[in-house]
């Protein structure tokens, strides 16, 4: 196989987006429109010796199993609860083992937690991890990934100072787990004594350890599995650092220095690196300290200074599921975001769990730097100038020291000899081995007045220059590699090298520091969320006994960010950890710039994400009333953010979150809301809009939502530049690209009450809307012919080129598939770049968009000879760990598979992908395959596999696969051609546009860019559909009699589709009416006025109507109906009708004046009446509405039927036939009987003894004759003073109801009406049932007593909780005890000892226990429980002092920066 290289130039040259047939010979498809995304081809030989493969380092079973920490989620957690979820854990935990074991017999069990969650952390193999994953005791199998740490006057910066210093709150009851390297407890910063004696007496015994020490008051090393942290781990060291690591003690420094009364927890979880099992023990550690089971004393703050790259969110590994978790508990978990730098998405994992607070970096706030400008052989470099050494401005020149490379001992990690002799000259000497600081102090001790280190990797950068001695006297810089090499040329060729330079010092305050890693993550969460200082922060030394040493790193902003956490949980003890995240990213400032305004005065702001919700303030955050925050149900998290993450927009849409407001003070609070856009650029595009409230208004103690929408125009999105990079220039742009694509802001609340401030608090905003591209396909009739149409319905332009398919899927579910691939695509381009002379590429469509290449792992396996076994593969491979120059690039890998399967890597191509896309476009010359313009046209077999990715690249755990064949060509020829029948070649289509589609064979659009297959068009999409004959709908239409000639009737409707052609005619078939006629328009016209009259007798016409397009199609026959209506041009058609036969009905005693019924009347030619006559009585009358009256008193023993005869008389004066009318009296109760009310005799009902006042016994039975006029009012009742009965006739108890004295109730009831009209007295029997629990003892229920192990027998361990009602008639005489017979009860209720208890055998018990009166009446059985206590032999009470010290407020002063979780160099 070839080596043959590939130059951009050459493929340019020769790609012109022709796609190669199956015949040998090339032929060009699009010939106007090249493949310019080729122009950055070249292939590059695999060098597996810079390959660093991570793979998870454990796995976490998660069980399906309740842990005490789930019942304190749900509010149910109660002390003791953890013993019974433990045990229940601890058997899931065994059979999983036990099951584990059987499925690979090398499984080790390296871990679990049984607090936090119930889990597994194992190492097996990845078949029996897969198997296990389908047990139903299983919930879910994550990976778990080692990460590293993050290395790299502050509380005045973060206005914590005054708080602490006026004692508002100083962290005093908040507790703080710092997960990290371990501690120097002796240090005299934590209240250690601070002495050497006190140092080495505990690295004498670094196993364990009496505490509290100091402030510090717990801790366990899980590195070494023993229960003291101290911090001495000679083996691990920081790079360029031969010291042990202070990186855990610093780190808890940072905590304390805000936060000064805290109480630490130290756990040991790093050392080499930091094992993700070592992780996961220290959090479970974390939620109970003491170890007793009970997650009660669970800690206030975690801070962990250590991740990767490139995070993702919980679902990326076990460690960020049980930070997930903890959260949700109320713990505020704070970790660092990374010291990766301004590479979008780098921010590391495991900050970018959903509920963890991630910290980005920020230049110190009062330290002055070194800015270095100057030249080198006259051409300018860039220096960085170190930390160590004179902090002073300077200037240096070749003139004042001459520039020397020594002859041995090139990087000065040896002392020079005694006769090397540097005095008064700059020494240059190279990076690497040993740190800085001894580089430099080597060269000093010969004299030397200046040091350059050349950096020992070409990656652009100079020697990076951290670390710290004060022995340093003499200044020193760093230059990078090329710089390096030129003067090392220079001195060899002419013994001298000209340089010069001018370093100045200058404060740097308010910028983002340079190291502090972007986000959002890989999912597109807005991380980091907040910034604080990282830069040369002042922290205690391990085994300094009292020094300080500066750090830089988000290690040390995130850990002050913690201690800011802990004074702001001390100030507002109410908020939960969501709430407390909310409140300081409300309050944060915003006001961060990319770079110091000191050095750049037009700096621009920081973009959100990198900065999160701004630089922490601490004062603002204590004082604010208020928190808001956004219910972010995709990530599971709330978050103090509108994180919308990336979107494709294929036209205008609106995405809408839900703001929630809390206002935990007295007052109601009202706020203006306003939208503040970071840059002006985003604002003045016009893409995005928002509809907000003006205002909103929260009450006191309450809670308030409102909607806020985002509305985006994609057409007026900037460029979309966010795109899979090909080298280290495109890396570096992709920083701009990244700010171009977002937009970011915040939704400002402006308090009314506080005119003279804005920006009360704040809700980030953040969102990538990218303009997508989208193709649809569909038969449609152009020029009277059937043809298939593609439209772009996206809203970008597409060029398109086509490809064959090789295989297509179905769409799974994300359960089913997390990563799944709908189809796979192939082509083979002319390219003479190319041995071969062609160029191959192949591309994976997915189901979901993708943000980031990294998110997954993607590959092919090729076979080229058609036998059934796969040659070749092709996969992603990933750029990334901290020494690579292109972080975050992904190219195509190539390798060979021999017949033992066996592959071998070989060649790195590019790798085509856009953020946001769905699709994975690998690159390949055809000859790496083993493919020639020979083997034009042979049968290609292609699996294709998606799944979670190897760091590396390709698939670690695959999730979806695909596998098809296609041929080594290009698909058939397609071309486009215009829709208005001029067969002009289309190249693109803008968004809208429509194109014919020429092809024979099933092929699939995708995007010249190569980064999206926008539209599969297959065999079936090929197969045109016939044209339809028209669709005539049948239709009904109105038209009046006497219409003139040329009448628009109405018009006939063609149901229309892609599929019919012109209507030429339409054709009546029939018709009952020859009035009528239909044109070529389809409108129905009068043809015959004289015929249409509807006094002829023909009110209906129907017409059968056909419609003929130009090709002769004909519809269905559709029925025409045309309905002619009445115009009132006869006698009869003008005469007023009443309706006869109309009987109304009115009640004797009616007031006049009462309206009672209304006639029934109609009048033809809809005149209106004027009057209606009416004869028969005076009684009655009615107006011209028709509504008849009450004229007189109506008496219904004096007429019981009214007869009227009426006539009604319109405006016209046409008068109605007369009709007779008939009206009923009807008859009202009012004489005699007809009025008194009556009671059922014989009335029986039933109560029980005791019964309380209020208890409803029954109903009385009554009725009233007139009830509609008077109904009843009262009852009367005599007999019984405990009963009564109200209006309604309910008997209700109103006293004493007692069997003994009253077995049974007579009572004498009496009814009357409203008018006073009483009812006979009638008998109502009332019996009383006896209450058979008024005498039997009560035992009370949920009693529980404690007892210590080894009790003597006849010991009373307490008393029980029980009443007698009639224990002066009958008293309780025994107590029955069932379920246990190591306790007894006495007849005084006692629990005595009567057998022999034992803490290890049994840790509690509950026996049933009922009590007996000398009557024989038995109580309920009622549980109890006793709980025993363990005896120890030693004592285990911890005496806590006080823990902090005001004596830091000095260290308050000095400005600390956010530190990173690894030194900068």
């Amino acid at each position: 196989m070839s080596n043959k290289l590939i130059t951009k130039t050459a493929l340019s040259i020769a790609v012109s987006s022709a796609l190669m047939a199956a015949s040998v010979n090339a032929q060009t498809v699009q010939a106007a429109h090249s493949i310019t995304a080729l122009n950055n081809f070249s292939t590059a030989t695999f060098n597996e010796t810079e390959v660093k493969e991570q793979l998870p380092s454990a796995h976490m079973i998660v069980l399906r199993a309740t842990t005490a920490a789930d019942l304190m989620a749900q509010g149910i957690y109660q002390i003791g609860d953890s013993r019974a979820t433990i045990a229940q854990i601890e058997q899931v935990q065994s059979a999983v083992t036990i099951e584990l074991s059987s499925l690979d017999f090398g499984t080790k069990v390296i871990g679990q937690t049984k607090v936090l969650a119930p889990t597994l952390i194992v190492q097996a193999s990845p078949e029996a991890l897969e198997k296990i994953a389908r047990d139903y005791r299983v919930e879910k199998v994550l990976p778990m990934y080692d990460y590293e740490l993050h290395v790299a006057a502050s509380a005045d910066y973060l206005k914590a100072s005054p708080l602490v210093a006026n004692g508002v709150v100083t962290g005093k009851g908040q507790t703080v787990a710092v997960l990290d390297t371990g501690v120097d407890y002796t240090h005299n910063v934590f209240g250690g004594a601070g002495t050497v004696e006190a140092y080495d007496a505990a690295q004498a015994d670094p196993t364990s350890v009496a505490w509290p020490q100091g402030i510090v008051h717990g801790g366990y090393d899980f590195i070494r599995d023993d229960a003291d942290p101290i911090e001495h781990d000679p083996v691990v060291v920081i790079p360029d650092v031969d010291e042990p690591t202070s990186h855990g003690t610093s780190v808890s420094h940072s905590v304390t220095g805000i936060a000064p009364e805290v109480e630490l927890y130290v756990y040991s979880v790093c050392g080499g690196g930091c094992p993700s099992a070592a992780q996961a023990s220290a959090l479970e550690a974390a939620m109970d300290p003491n170890g007793d089971g009970d997650i009660s004393d669970r800690v206030d703050v975690i801070n962990m200074s250590l991740g990767g790259e490139f995070g993702g969110t919980e679902t990326d590994g076990g460690t960020q599921y049980l930070i997930q978790k903890a959260v949700d508990l109320g713990v505020n978990v704070v970790i660092s975001a990374g010291n990766d730098g301004d590479h979008p998405f780098r921010i590391g994992g495991p900050s970018t769990t959903p509920n963890a607070l991630a910290v980005g970096a920020m230049t110190h706030p009062t330290l002055d730097i070194g800015i270095a400008s100057g030249t080198v052989l006259g051409e300018e470099v860039v220096f960085q100038v170190s930390g160590f050494g004179p902090q002073t401005a300077f200037a240096m020149a070749d003139t004042d020291a001459e520039l020397v490379y020594p002859t041995a001992n090139q990087n000065g990690c040896e002392a020079f000899s005694e006769d090397t002799d540097f005095n008064n000259k700059a020494v240059l000497i190279d990076r690497g081995e040993c740190n800085f600081t001894k580089k430099v102090l080597h060269a000093q001790q010969r004299g030397a007045s200046f040091v350059f280190i050349a950096n020992n990797e070409d990656d652009g950068t100079p020697a990076s220059m951290g670390g710290f001695d004060a022995t340093v006297t003499i200044p020193n810089i760093g230059i990078t590699y090329a710089a390096g090499a030129a003067i090392k040329a220079e001195l060899k060729a002419s013994g001298k090298a000209a340089y010069s330079l001018v370093v100045e010092r200058k404060v740097t305050s308010g910028a983002v520091a340079t190291f502090s890693s972007r986000g959002p993550s890989m999912d597109g969460l807005l991380k980091p969320e907040i910034t604080a200082p990282g830069t040369s922060i002042m922290v205690a030394a391990t085994g300094t006994q009292d020094q300080l040493a500066p750090a830089s790193g988000t290690s040390f902003s995130g850990p002050i960010t913690a201690g800011a956490v802990a004074l702001v949980r001390a100030a507002h003890p109410q908020r939960n950890a969501f709430e407390i995240k909310a409140t300081l990213m409300n309050t944060a400032d915003l006001n961060v710039t990319n770079e110091p305004l000191s050095t750049n005065p037009d700096s621009e702001l920081a973009p959100i994400s990198m900065i999160g919700a701004g630089l922490v303030n601490v004062e603002k955050a204590v004082n604010l009333p208020v928190a808001a925050w956004v219910d972010n149900t995709e990530f599971k998290t709330k978050q103090a953010a509108l994180s919308f993450g990336l979107e494709n927009f294929t036209g205008v849409r609106s995405i809408s979150k839900t703001v929630t407001v809390k206002n935990f003070s007295t007052q109601e609070k009202t706020y203006k809301l306003r939208t503040e856009a970071r840059y002006a650029n985003d604002k003045n595009s016009g893409a995005i809009s928002w509809d907000i409230p003006a205002s909103v208004t929260i009450p006191a103690g309450q809670t308030t939502e409102f909607d806020v929408t985002l509305t985006v125009d994609p057409s007026k999105l900037h460029e979309w530049k966010l795109e899979n990079p090909f080298d280290a220039e495109s890396v570096a742009a992709r920083s701009a690209a990244l700010t171009l694509a977002e937009f970011d802001g915040a939704l400002v609340f402006d308090d009314v009450d506080d005119t003279d401030s804005d920006d009360a608090l704040h809700v980030v905003y953040h969102a990538l809307p990218k303009a997508a591209s989208e193709l649809s396909i569909a038969p449609e009739v152009v020029g009277n012919e059937m043809q298939l149409i593609v439209e772009n319905t996206g809203a970008t332009t597409v060029s398109t080129m086509t490809e064959n398919i090789v295989a297509t899927g179905k769409v799974k579910s994300a359960a089913e598939a997390p990563f799944n691939i709908l189809a796979t695509t192939f082509n083979a381009i002319a390219a003479e770049g190319c041995e071969s002379g062609v160029l191959v590429t192949a591309s994976i469509q997915l189901r979901d968009e993708i943000t980031h290449v990294f998110q997954a792992g993607y590959r092919l396996d090729i076979d080229t000879n058609n036998d059934g076994a796969y040659d070749f593969l092709m996969q992603n491979y990933n750029d990334r760990g901290r020494k690579t120059t292109s972080p975050g690039r992904s190219r195509t890998v190539i390798g060979t598979i021999d017949d033992t399967g066996a592959e071998t890597l070989r060649f790195l191509t590019p790798l085509y992908q856009s953020a946001g896309a769905d699709t994975i476009t690998f690159s390949v010359c055809s000859s790496t395959l083993g493919l020639t313009r020979d083997n034009l046209g042979d049968p290609l077999n292609i699996k294709a596999s998606v799944g979670y990715p190897s760091y590396g690249g390709g698939v670690y755990f695959e999730t979806d696969s695909l596998v098809g064949a296609t041929t080594f060509s290009s698909s058939a020829s397609v071309s486009l051609t215009a829709v208005d029948g001029s067969d002009t070649v289309v190249n693109q289509l803008a968004p809208g546009e429509k194109a014919i589609v020429n092809a024979s064979a099933p092929f699939a659009f995708t995007a010249s860019s190569l980064q999206d297959v926008l539209k599969l068009v297959t065999a079936e999409d090929l197969v045109l559909p016939k044209t339809q004959a028209p669709k005539l709908a049948n239709a009904s239409f109105d038209v009046v009699e006497n219409a003139e000639n040329g009448h628009l009737v109405g018009t006939l409707s063609v149901v229309e589709s892609d599929r019919d052609l012109a209507i030429a005619e339409f054709y009546v078939q029939s018709q009952t009416h020859q009035g009528f006629s239909v044109d070529n328009k389809g409108q129905i016209l009068v043809s015959n006025s004289e015929l249409v009259d509807f006094e002829v007798g023909k009110h209906i016409a129907e017409l059968v109507v056909v419609a003929i397009d130009t090709l002769g199609n004909t519809s269905e026959p559709a029925v025409i109906t045309i309905n002619i209506t009445n115009v009132a041009d006869e006698a009869s058609e003008v005469t007023p009708i009443i309706n006869s036969g109309q009987v109304f009905s009115v009640a004797e005693n009616t007031p006049v004046a009462t309206a009672f019924a209304q006639l029934a009347f109609t009048d033809p030619d809809n005149s209106s009446i004027t009057m209606f006559t009416v004869a028969g009585s005076d009684a009655i009358t009615i107006d011209n509405t028709g509504m008849l009256t009450v004229a007189q008193l109506l008496n219904f023993e004096e007429q019981s039927t009214i007869t009227l005869e009426i006539v009604a008389i319109d405006e016209d004066g046409h008068q109605s036939a007369a009709e007779i009318v008939t009206i009923n009296v009807l008859n009202v109760a009012d004489e005699g009987a007809e009025v008194a009310p009556i009671i059922e005799a014989g009335q029986t009902f039933k109560v029980q003894e005791n019964a309380v006042v209020g208890t409803v016994i029954g109903q009385i039975r009554a009725i009233d004759p007139d009830t509609a006029v008077t109904p009843i009012v009262s009852y009367t009742v005599a007999g019984h003073n405990g009963i009564a009965i109200d209006e309604l006739g309910q008997i209700t108890v109103v006293g004493d109801v007692d069997y003994d004295a009253t077995p049974e109730i007579k009572l004498m009831v009496s009814a009357t009406d409203s008018a006073g009209n009483q009812s006979a007295a009638v008998e109502v029997t009332i019996t009383v049932a006896q209450d058979a629990l008024e005498n039997t003892p009560v035992i009370a229920d949920n009693q529980r007593f404690s007892v210590d192990e080894n009790t003597a027998l006849g010991t009373v361990i307490g008393k029980l909780n029980f009443s007698d009602p009639d224990a002066d008639v009958s008293p309780v005489t025994k107590f029955i005890v069932s379920g246990t017979d190591l306790v007894t009860v006495n007849a005084a209720g006692e629990i005595v000892v009567a057998g022999s208890i034992d803490y290890e055998y049994e840790r509690n018990f509950t026996f049933s226990v009922i009590a007996v009166d000398s009557a024989g009446n038995n109580s309920k059985a009622v549980a109890v429980e006793v709980r025993v206590k363990n005896i120890v032999g030693k004592d285990d009470d911890n005496n806590d002092g006080d823990s902090g010290s005001l004596a830091w407020l000095t260290l308050l002063i000095a400005p600390f920066a956010f530190m990173r979780r690894r030194k900068q160099k």
